[in-house]
């Protein structure tokens, strides 16, 4: 890897009129900033109203009579101590993020703001806790980073993390299709770094997936990966559970479209769980597409334990894709761990390779045939757990 590439520097944009950041978008993709909250909006004022409400939105919590939340009135004990909540910024399923201000920082922030009524019990709020000390303590540029976990007055459990001012990898997929080959490599390169930090410190992400990975614009061009919410997954009340808690839109449950075989059978996890989740995602990057899908969570939880991936060299045949990187996102994609990269440094390692026009040395690990075959039958009875194993015996 070259040694420009190792010292890139975030190019921050400012408004000079608002003082608000100027989010990063090409031209051919500038609809992705067009009035978005927390960024400058002055030039689709001149054009347009602005299309995002001011300040009030709906209160994160579901036991709360009131329909209006205004986080500078209703954490009033946050604002004294220096913090003012600008533009909501985001919605998850446990939570809401607001960019925020703070006296002790010149920098814009960002706060995640998460509902009481999943944090009522004190074993889950306890491992929220664990998770964002974990998470305090990780330092690396390509991870977002977790400054303040607490717990407000009324009972609102909150992150104060970095504002990234950039599009998500899940953004670009869905407005330009798929990645260039070299554009996705230095991506994935950059979150093999990220991961490699954090399963260093015993700290797994279990929900990776191109939501969390922001795309900062560097000094010099290219992208700047920026990983965030690290180990939010595991703060369920049944931690190692994902299965049970799958939802359309459940953010913070572990997304099942990007879930490693053992994270839907609710096993133990280590670090080569988002090993998978990294292959998924590199799938998509690559093709536009997933290597599964399913309208049914629970199904596609199923087809992650039991069907072997196509290829994509085989299935996307209009598109070119290195016989190499084919075989890279293969070997992540593997059913068992054992199969996969040992971690995200020899990962990383294969890939620099392919960057460098070498011939990368894969594990030699393939699973055959028949061993797939035993997969299938060995965990199609996990499905019965949900009443669907018979019904979906052909899915």
């Amino acid at each position: 890897m070259s040694a420009d590439k190792e010292q890139r520097i975030i190019l921050r944009e400012v408004c000079e009129t608002c003082s608000r950041p100027i989010f990063p978008t090409q031209s051919t993709i500038s609809s992705l900033s067009a009035g978005r909250p927390g960024f400058c909006n002055c030039s689709s004022l001149k054009a347009a109203s602005p299309k995002f409400p001011e300040a009030q939105e709906e209160v994160p919590s579901e036991s709360s009579p009131e329909r209006r939340f205004d986080p500078n009135v209703r954490l009033h004990d946050l604002t004294e101590c220096g913090y003012q909540f600008l533009d909501r910024i985001g919605k998850g399923t446990l939570s809401y993020v607001y960019q925020a201000r703070s006296g002790k920082v010149d920098a814009l922030l960002a706060m995640k703001i998460f509902r009481r009524s999943p944090f009522e019990n004190k074993r889950t709020l306890k491992r929220l806790e664990q998770e964002a000390n974990k998470a305090k303590q990780l330092s690396h540029p390509n991870l977002c980073s977790v400054y303040e976990f607490g717990l407000s007055e009324k009972q609102y459990p909150y992150l104060v993390m970095d504002f990234l001012a950039g599009p998500t990898l899940e953004e670009i997929i869905s407005t330009e299709g798929f990645l260039e080959v070299d554009r996705l490599i230095d991506i994935a390169i950059q979150i093999c770094d990220a991961l490699s930090h954090a399963h260093q410190h015993n700290l797994i992400h279990r929900d990776l997936k191109p939501a969390n990975i922001y795309l900062l614009k560097a000094k010099g061009g290219g992208d700047f990966v920026k990983v965030s919410d690290f180990g939010i997954a595991k703060v369920l009340p049944n931690p190692g559970r994902e299965t049970r808690y799958m939802t359309a839109d459940g953010e913070e449950f572990g997304s099942p479209a990007y879930m490693s075989p053992e994270q839907c059978l609710g096993e133990r996890l280590d670090s080569r769980s988002d090993i998978y989740s990294l292959g998924c995602l590199m799938y998509e990057a690559l093709s536009g597409k997933l290597p599964f899908s399913s309208s049914n969570p629970v199904r596609l939880g199923f087809k992650q334990v039991s069907q072997k991936p196509q290829s994509l060299r085989e299935r996307f045949k209009d598109i070119e894709i290195p016989e190499a990187l084919d075989a890279v996102v293969l070997c992540a994609l593997e059913k068992k761990p054992e199969n996969r990269f040992a971690s995200a440094d020899d990962m990383k390692e294969v890939l620099i390779a392919i960057q460098d026009g070498k011939k990368p040395n894969l594990p030699a690990s393939s699973v055959s045939k028949s061993k797939q075959d035993s997969l299938l039958n060995k965990d199609r009875n996990w499905l019965n757990l949900f009443g669907l194993g018979q019904k979906n015996k052909k899915e």
